[in-house]
């Protein structure tokens, strides 16, 4: 799904936040101390790219890998950026975890805290043999463990990262063919959209579908964590 005409990811130098501001509003804004807020998990395989995606939506104004930080997260960790929409502002904090061993922990232990989930795929796995099927199997665990913490209904964004590698990737579409997404995610709500966190595009997309799918009944009012 695309973000409205005008919607911008930047740097908002008083709070050292980034700043999604929507409908052609582009300058930093304060939100209110009881603004609503969202919890989104980011999760997916290793070196799928989530610590890039996450330091890109939090420092939106680099503009090359070479600003991106190259040391996975062990474990999670935590950030947050200020969101607004027509004249309403949220707070929305990423929970990323870690791929590496031990991941299902964390996602069991932190799912309860999350209103949605972004899951992060790295588009040049599904050129290499056996990329799809390890992808798919991380996935359906994920969606297991969504089950098992009585999350199943959270809103999926599905990024396909690296969509700056061009011919040595698949496009999002070509990604949900390949793990039959609409099957999968069956009865979920859920998207997939193409992005990169070495040139911040879908980023945007990102979180404007997120506060689409989560804002109102399901935005609260309550204190961020980190």
């Amino acid at each position: 799904m695309k973000s409205e005409p005008g919607t911008k990811i930047l740097k908002d130098t008083q709070t050292e936040m980034g700043a999604l501001l929507c409908n052609s509003v582009c300058q930093p804004f304060f939100l209110p101390k009881k603004a609503p807020f969202v919890v989104v998990m980011v999760a997916g395989p290793s070196g799928a790219g989530k610590t890039h995606i996450v330091h890109r939506m939090t420092h939106p104004s680099g503009d090359s890998s070479s600003s991106l930080p190259s040391i996975p997260t062990i474990g999670f960790s935590v950030e947050n950026i200020l969101c607004y929409m027509g004249k309403k502002g949220y707070q929305m904090t990423l929970m990323e975890m870690g791929g590496s061993v031990g991941q299902e922990e964390l996602w069991r232990d932190y799912l309860h805290l999350c209103e949605a989930v972004i899951f992060v795929l790295d588009s040049q796995d599904f050129k290499d043999h056996g990329g799809a099927e390890h992808a798919g199997d991380i996935l359906k665990r994920f969606l297991l463990t969504m089950t098992l913490k009585n999350k199943a209904d959270l809103p999926i964004y599905v990024m396909a990262n690296k969509q700056d590698l061009y011919k040595k990737v698949l496009s999002a579409a070509e990604i949900s063919d390949a793990l039959d997404l609409p099957k999968l995610l069956d009865e979920k709500t859920w998207t997939i959209g193409d992005a990169s966190a070495v040139h911040g595009t879908g980023l945007e997309s990102a979180i404007d579908w997120i506060l689409r799918q989560t804002k109102g009944s399901k935005a609260k009012k309550n204190k961020r964590l980190g």
